[in-house]
């Protein structure tokens, strides 16, 4: 009689089979997980796992992440300011088709929208918090 644990290659890839099939739909939703992140090119945020984060590419952004009630969607939202004295939030929401941002300062006087942008995972592990300013004044917000 043949031992189960001596199987073929071939048996143990048609065992695997449902064990991956069952995985799938937890894997496909998923969603966002800790890391570093790149929106659009722009900027790089940190997602941490206790649901905050930060941003390693401009000085003093950061905010809360979460999943939005059961639906597969998430809420990005934070909160920067600079020497400079501008002061402004973000919101993005991230669905399967992409992330919308909306920015806006304080004071109203700056308001942006991007539509649909990439979020792409570029690493596991973040680089550390930014403390860079120079720049900050040519600079109002992260988006710019």
């Amino acid at each position: 009689m043949r031992d189960l644990f001596d199987l073929s290659i071939f048996h143990r890839a048609v065992l695997a089979i449902p064990v991956m099939i069952a995985a799938l739909p937890i894997a496909a939703n998923a969603g966002l997980r800790p890391g570093q992140y790149d929106v659009d090119g722009l900027e790089q945020i940190c997602l941490i796992d206790d649901g905050t984060w930060y941003s390693p590419t401009f000085y003093h952004w950061r905010g809360r992440w979460q999943l939005i009630g059961n639906e597969d969607k998430f809420i990005i939202y934070g909160h920067y300011d600079d020497e400079a004295g501008d002061v402004g939030e973000d919101s993005m929401i991230l669905e399967k088709d992409g992330l919308d941002w909306t920015e806006w300062s304080d004071d109203f006087t700056d308001d942006l929208f991007l539509d649909d942008v990439p979020l792409t995972r570029v690493k596991k592990k973040c680089d550390p918090e930014s403390q860079a300013r120079e720049g900050l004044l040519r600079r109002k917000s992260p988006m710019q």
